[in-house]
């Protein structure tokens, strides 16, 4: 025989206090002091879930910066075999690597302003086509 079975009555758990288990009912500041009791192990709970969630976003960040660092290195070394054109005497456009760096890092910063901007590129891609189609009938 254990000491948990022989200590433990049936139905009844080992957080609840003795005067629970023969019915009576729980005075006032029992039931504000296991309120508080559940509300500790809860914040304790969802302080460790919110530090799970951080780690894993900065590792999911990390990736994404280490991704794109190694698709800027190939673009880097496929453009570096090119020569660049005679004919070229304005100024030179960023790679898009460089853009898409800029857009990964101001999405990390500023997501709703992201979103937001997205939506905008969205919605003038979709415009568009619509005033095009237009002046062609």
């Amino acid at each position: 025989m254990t000491t948990d079975s022989a200590t433990t009555r049936s139905g009844v758990s080992g957080d609840q206090p003795e005067s629970a288990a023969d019915g009576d009912q729980l005075s006032p500041e029992e039931v504000v002091v296991a309120l508080l009791r559940q509300q500790e192990t809860l914040l304790a709970e969802l302080s460790w879930a919110y530090e799970q969630l951080e780690r894993s976003q900065e590792s999911e960040i990390a990736a994404l910066r280490s991704r794109v660092s190694s698709l800027e290195y190939r673009v880097a070394k496929k453009l570096k075999g090119r020569s660049a054109p005679q004919n070229d005497t304005g100024p030179v456009a960023p790679p898009h690597s460089t853009s898409a760096r800029k857009r990964l890092d101001f999405a990390i910063r500023h997501p709703r302003r992201a979103i937001s901007a997205a939506e905008r590129r969205l919605r003038a891609r979709n415009e568009t086509p619509a005033a095009q189609e237009g002046l062609t009938k």
